[in-house]
């Protein structure tokens, strides 16, 4: 029986994230994918529903417990709220600036990328948008 592609997701989420300690759109190749270490890692990582977070309300059941096994029996535990980002679990301005830019510069420069961010950041009080417009579509 072959294994869902969310279980398969989930396992390669855990385990770029322990072995490249971030998760972002940059570890989502092929490439990222099939590298050994990964895949080895992989095969250790069990998915294992919380029963007391499924009887929790459906909002708020974004939340998780993880637990890695050690050799020597050490066991490193962790909980949270929310997924980063998250109301539970917000994102902090440094945060959302390295998240956005990192993603952002895929389809355009780096700066260029910092100074949408910058743009996007004063919006609520800008009195023209053209500026965040230029930035979005590449002219000066």
């Amino acid at each position: 029986m072959s294994e869902c592609i969310s279980g398969f997701v989930s396992r390669y989420c855990v385990a770029a994230m322990v072995i490249d300690g971030k998760l972002t759109l940059r570890e989502f190749t092929p490439a990222k994918v099939r590298r050994p270490a990964v895949q080895s890692l992989m095969k250790k990582v069990a998915l294992i529903a919380d029963p007391s977070i499924e009887k929790l309300a459906a909002t708020q059941r974004y939340r998780c417990r993880s637990e890695i096994h050690l050799k020597g029996g050490r066991v490193i535990e962790r909980s949270l709220a929310g997924p980063k980002g998250d109301p539970n679990n917000r994102l902090t301005r440094d945060e959302m600036y390295s998240k956005f830019v990192s993603n952002a510069s895929r389809t355009m420069p780096t700066a260029r990328a910092a100074s949408l961010f910058e743009a996007l950041s004063d919006l609520p009080k800008a009195s023209d948008i053209r500026p965040v417009i230029l930035l979005m579509k590449g002219a000066r």
